[in-house]
């Protein structure tokens, strides 16, 4: 398919429904017509979406069950109460616009709350010392612990709760939101007939921790998406292809799943509005993407280093421009954890 120029499953959904097929092009793929037929039907579930009741669309969109705290009142305020699952979440801004720093602050948080997070890092911002701040940001309390080089014990939770995988290109991050997927799928055992670990041999403790870990994945966060996608996006239609792939497992995790996903993007330069306008990157075949997207920039005189000083609250201005609820492009000032 791919020599023909038949690179993703909206191609193979297109050419069966205008029937531009021809016994030619057919036997040039080496495809009956009713090989192909079998072919759209299994790829067009990939691209449609089963239909949903409104009154539960809208008790996915307003359950604060399903909602997962940014560590910042006026973003939460901004998103309707927080990160939500079932969807996926953007945050968008320059570089030092704390895109990374909002990251670690929800994923200490949904841990905290015995929440499994998986963090796929694709450009080495994730750092344990990070979560660590984050964590004695939230309580205080557990500061003399870390002047006497203590560990206490919700920072061992945290570590165990939380699960970075570094990620370095498309086709990696593709794979590993195929593993996750088939774990969801596959190793999720029913978290109301657990068994204690103390009661398993020891050779299976190591594979339970593994399956309470998937068992109570709550969140995904892919920190960023830009980063390995706009390098090949616009070399062939292959970059184009792993895009609309890794989308498609990022859907299936946030729906499928119930899983709050959040992913950064950067912005680039010049659109229709002039070469000086700037926009997200990833283009058109992104942008409709998220459920929520969130724009992120500082005031000059706001700190702006990639991690937080110790004892400083960090300010930035959050503005919303995409929301399935919340109102749009009211720009707000909110405070981080420092």
């Amino acid at each position: 398919l791919g020599n023909n120029g038949i690179h993703t499953a909206e191609q193979v959904i297109t050419l069966h429904g205008e029937g531009k097929l021809h016994s030619t092009m057919l036997d040039k793929m080496g495809l009956s017509w009713e090989r192909f037929d079998e072919l759209y039907k299994a790829v067009l579930p990939l691209c449609t979406t089963p239909p949903m009741f409104g009154e539960q669309l809208l008790e996915r969109l307003v359950s604060k069950d399903e909602l997962h705290n940014t560590g910042s009142s006026g973003l939460d305020a901004l998103l309707g109460g927080g990160v939500g699952t079932g969807q996926l979440t953007e945050l968008v801004g320059k570089t030092s616009t704390f895109k990374t720093q909002i990251c670690h602050q929800i994923a200490v948080i949904a841990a905290l709350k015995q929440s499994s997070v998986l963090y796929l890092d694709t450009n080495n911002a994730f750092s344990p010392r990070r979560l660590a701040d984050v964590l004695f940001a939230i309580e205080p309390s557990l500061e003399s612990q870390r002047q006497a080089d203590e560990v206490p014990p919700q920072l061992g939770c945290l570590l165990t709760n939380v699960r970075m995988q570094p990620v370095y290109t498309a086709e990696a991050l593709l794979q590993a939101l195929r593993s996750a997927q088939e774990r969801m799928r596959t190793d999720v055992w029913s978290s109301t007939t657990p068994m204690a670990t103390s009661e398993l041999p020891g050779s299976l403790e190591s594979s339970d921790e593994e399956s309470v870990f998937w068992a109570q994945l709550r969140v995904v966060i892919v920190d960023s998406m830009a980063s390995l996608i706009l390098p090949i996006l616009g070399r062939s239609a292959t970059g184009h292809a792993l895009l609309m792939h890794i989308v498609q497992l990022l859907r299936e995790l946030a729906t499928t799943h119930n899983l709050a996903v959040v992913t950064t993007n950067f912005l680039v330069q010049g659109d229709q509005d002039g070469p000086m306008a700037v926009r997200p990157a990833l283009g058109a075949t992104w942008a409709y993407v998220p459920s929520w997207s969130v724009l992120l920039s500082v005031d000059e005189d706001s700190h702006t280093g990639s991690a937080p000083d110790k004892g400083r609250m960090l300010r930035m201005n959050a503005e919303l421009i995409k929301s399935p609820t919340q109102p749009l492009h009211r720009p707000v000032t909110c405070m981080l954890l420092g």
